[in-house]
């Protein structure tokens, strides 16, 4: 008897917030990288007005919150990012990142 044995890759469900997110007003600029999710823990990098932080974030169904700021996202295409601006608190509209691939970029003929 003989037996074959197959070897399948393990599915690996990525969470939706997973991705680079982008959004700005007249006079604020949102950048924030979830960089993975671990169970309830996510890596978090963000750019607010021109000031960097990372770490390590809470992650709640479709939200992370990392300090004061705050991504959510239903669709995994566009979302909210709330943050701490002086006194207030501002919520911008955010959306997913998709750098052009090479096929996408059009040629010179």
């Amino acid at each position: 008897m003989n037996a074959v044995l197959d070897k399948t890759a393990a599915t690996t469900v990525q969470n939706k917030l997973v991705a680079t997110w982008i959004g700005s007003s007249v006079t604020d600029s949102v950048a924030v990288r979830v960089l993975s999710i671990n169970g309830r823990d996510a890596q978090v990098q963000y750019t607010v007005d021109g000031h960097t932080m990372q770490g390590t974030g809470d992650v709640y169904k479709n939200t992370v919150t990392l300090g004061k700021v705050v991504i959510s996202s239903d669709d995994g295409v566009h979302g909210t990012v709330i943050f701490p601006v002086g006194r207030s608190t501002l919520s911008l509209a955010v959306t997913k990142y998709v750098p052009k691939t090479a096929s996408s970029v059009n040629k010179l003929a």
